[in-house]
């Protein structure tokens, strides 16, 4: 490849073996709104091809790392209150916004159906029309379940 020396070096002392406490740095961080890339910079901290392999290899960190994520959706909708609150003049306005739109980007994407632009869905029948319920919906599954073990009083 053009502009590379040779074989790209790994930092000496950073973790290069998966463990559960590891994990649970790693997402306890991204859960507070800090990126993996921040997190892997930190000399103690494993490189990012290495969580994107334990990513692959294990299953519960992968869970994991995916509810973290989530959960950094939250941190950011609810930095977003902070961030707005320190306005104090004209000025401040803009760079305020640009954080704000930044941490509303984000959520919106780790988050889509909690804090995307499209999160409010609307239902409705057959050509806009109103939704039809057949076979009795969630009453209609009661009844037939407590016909089911005598239960029925009618």
């Amino acid at each position: 490849m053009a502009g590379q020396k040779g074989p790209v070096k790994k930092l000496p002392g950073r973790p290069t073996k998966y463990s559960d406490e590891l994990g649970d740095v790693i997402c306890a961080a991204i859960s507070e709104g800090k990126s993996l890339r921040s997190i892997c910079e930190q000399e103690d901290m494993p490189c990012r091809l290495t969580v994107f392999r334990w990513l692959r290899e294990y299953q519960g960190f992968c869970n994991q790392y995916a509810h973290a994520r989530e959960a950094a959706a939250d941190w950011f909708a609810e930095e977003i209150i902070d961030i707005a609150d320190e306005a104090r003049d004209k000025e401040d306005a803009p760079a305020i916004k640009v954080r704000v739109d930044a941490r509303i980007w984000v959520a919106s994407k780790l988050r889509p159906k909690v804090y995307g632009n499209n999160s409010r869905q609307e239902l409705s029948g057959p050509d806009g029309g109103p939704i039809e319920v057949k076979g009795g919906g969630v009453s209609g599954l009661l009844n037939a379940a407590l016909k089911e073990d005598g239960s029925n009083s009618d």
